[in-house]
């Protein structure tokens, strides 16, 4: 379920929002850092792409999700956690299943459902599933959907300080693709940060700017990328992946982490067939290359460079256990799933369902191949899990 509003009528961009956006670049003095106009096209309080009550998921929005494409992701990623859920559980206390980006709540209504057949009654009963949701809008709408199913068993929070000392289990599907980048560019020998500015001329509201890298963590950053790549080579750079993980990781006595996303890996980013960047807008399943198309009403997104959150998560104290494509990922998990239906030699419609979504899902040359699947842990011994 996602928070859907009648879009019957076509969307029209907020004159508040690209004002707003406008003023900030003036009052930076003209070029606005690109994670900086991400982030207000995206989240605004009140006017952002995610913030703004409409449809985004599904053939009514604009992209659809694993989550949109029925009740099977969510089926078979409860049986994967079946396993880090019950050794966790192997402590006394209560266990968590934190979903961070829980959008309309579907996910975790579909993976408690399944989790509450395959589970023992022992453990399940220890288990309560926790929404992470900044903003209050957002917050309102989750705890209505779940205090209509089971208020006790279902907590919507503001952030990861909420849960402090907890052990449990983290889902973030799609969340790291819709963080806000840095993007930069290689021009002449040099780095360059891509920045926006404001249009001079009537239909352009805004337009990119190329300047030097003058922020010195930036630098750093900029410092391990390689030298040697074509003119105009362009990338996204996520800089508050490092804050994410560090207060990720701050929250938790024990953790374990699923985070699915659609990516890069084995320095993809610097292949020639990336040298115009990932980012894309989309807008009615259809992308756009021009970020500064319909802010507020387009989605902006980025693929995730899987090395360095890698990179990133080690530092930080996570233990990289596994990173695979979701191919693999959910032919794995399926497996107890598929033998259950051999083995009761019934096909009634709902399975015949299942499992075409099943196909759509994990076909190597559809989402099984583009979407990856990275697991880590922190504060759990080796071995453990």
């Amino acid at each position: 379920m996602t928070e859907q509003v009648d879009d019957a009528h076509p969307r029209q961009v907020n004159p508040l929002l690209i004002e707003s956006i406008r003023s900030e670049i003036q009052a930076v003095g003209g070029a606005l850092s690109f994670d900086r106009y991400m982030e207000l096209a995206l989240y605004h309080p009140e006017l952002g792409y995610y913030t703004h009550p409409r449809t985004r998921i599904g053939k009514a929005g604009d992209f659809i999700t694993s989550v949109s494409i029925g009740h099977c992701f969510g089926k078979l990623l409860a049986r994967h956690l079946v396993s880090p859920i019950s050794k966790l559980a192997a402590g006394s206390g209560d266990i968590v299943l934190v979903e961070a980006g829980a959008e309309g709540g579907q996910l975790g209504l579909d993976v408690m459902h399944e989790l509450e057949d395959v589970l023992p009654a022992s453990i399940y009963d220890r288990l309560c599933y926790v929404a992470i949701e900044p903003f209050p809008s957002k917050r309102e709408h989750l705890a209505k959907v779940f205090g209509d199913v089971d208020a006790d068993r279902f907590r919507v929070v503001s952030g990861w300080q909420e849960l402090a000392g907890s052990r449990g289990v983290l889902i973030a599907n799609e969340i790291l693709d819709a963080m806000p980048v840095k993007r930069l560019r290689w021009r002449n020998g040099s780095w360059l940060q891509i920045c926006v500015a404001n249009g001079e001329q009537a239909g352009s509201v805004f337009h990119e700017v190329e300047m030097p890298i003058e922020n010195p963590e930036l630098s750093e950053v900029v410092d391990t990328l390689p030298l040697t790549l074509e003119d105009g080579f362009t990338i996204e750079l996520n800089m508050g992946l490092k804050g994410w993980l560090h207060d990720l990781a701050q929250a938790f006595e024990m953790l374990y982490c699923c985070l699915i996303d659609y990516g890069l890996c084995e320095g993809e980013v610097f292949s020639p067939a990336r040298k115009s960047g990932t980012l894309r807008g989309y807008l009615r399943h259809q992308a756009h290359d021009c970020p500064f198309s319909r802010p507020g009403i387009t989605d902006l997104t980025a693929h995730v460079d899987f090395d360095r959150v890698m990179a990133i998560a080690k530092t930080t104290g996570f233990n990289i256990i596994n990173f695979t494509d979701q191919h693999r990922f959910l032919v794995n998990a399926a497996k107890s799933w598929l033998l259950e239906i051999e083995q009761s030699g019934a096909m009634d419609d709902e399975t015949r369902k299942l499992l075409h979504q099943f196909q759509s899902l994990s076909h190597p040359t559809m989402m099984g191949g583009v979407f990856k699947v990275l697991e880590m842990t922190r504060g759990i011994p080796d071995g453990f899990l």
